[in-house]
């Protein structure tokens, strides 16, 4: 759950299996009230989003709602890189030309752009 601005978060929810999160919902940009109203179970939250809008989940979810500890909710290079052995040791490989960044919403330039060229 990271804080997208403007009272959203980009999130996706996974479970753990093997070691590893397996996707269960695709990447998302959701009002966080509109998410935790979709959330019935025991949830652990993970991300600056998760920090941002503690209070509304706790409120919301209550004793369902757990907490990655702090250090864990900036994105880390070193996470990525465990994602990216297992790939490699499942005979999964990418060029630097494939790897492609996912944009879940228009940046902010490019909603003024479209706007202002109406």
């Amino acid at each position: 759950m990271l804080d997208a601005r403007k009272q959203e978060v980009y999130t996706a929810t996974y479970t753990w299996q093997a070691g590893l999160p397996q996707p269960v919902a695709e990447e998302r940009v959701i009002k966080p009230e509109k998410l935790l109203s979709e959330i019935s179970g025991e949830t652990l939250f993970v991300g600056n989003g998760a920090l941002v809008y503690r209070s509304l989940i706790v409120r919301q979810l209550s004793e369902r709602a757990h907490f990655a500890p702090a250090f864990l909710n900036l994105p880390r290079a070193g996470a990525a890189a465990v994602l990216a052995l297992h790939e490699w040791n499942s005979g999964r490989t990418f060029s630097a030309d494939e790897l492609m960044p996912l944009y879940l919403r228009p940046s902010e330039a490019e909603l003024n752009f479209k706007t202002k060229n109406k």
